[in-house]
């Protein structure tokens, strides 16, 4: 619910448009099956060193530059992170842009 409520307004409020939502959401879905798993995982591995890193120092700073990098790093690599791409996802959906995952098994 939460998710068409923020689809909705954003469309009505002229704050996104329709088709962006689906340009953004294109790219995460036309993979092989077997490519967005591979991704997740090495999403999860990265995540999951960035949580070790964290807690391994004792400064703010280098604490808050770590989580930059790593965050970064997931980002521009255009990995399948499961928290960004469902947010994604399920703004097109609740957008009605009529998307459709393909399978390409």
């Amino acid at each position: 619910m939460y998710f068409t409520m923020i689809a909705h307004t954003s469309l009505a409020l002229d704050i996104i448009e329709l088709t962006t939502l689906g340009i953004i959401d294109k790219p995460l879905v036309d993979h092989a099956w077997w490519g967005i798993v591979m991704s997740g995982m090495l999403a999860r591995w990265i995540m999951d060193l960035l949580s070790w890193l964290v807690a391994a120092n004792r400064d703010i700073i280098s604490q808050i530059l770590i989580i930059w990098l790593v965050i970064t790093t997931v980002d521009l690599s255009q990995l399948h992170h499961s928290i960004v791409g469902t947010i994604e996802m399920f703004a097109a959906m609740f957008a009605d842009y009529g998307f459709c995952h393909t399978s390409q098994m």
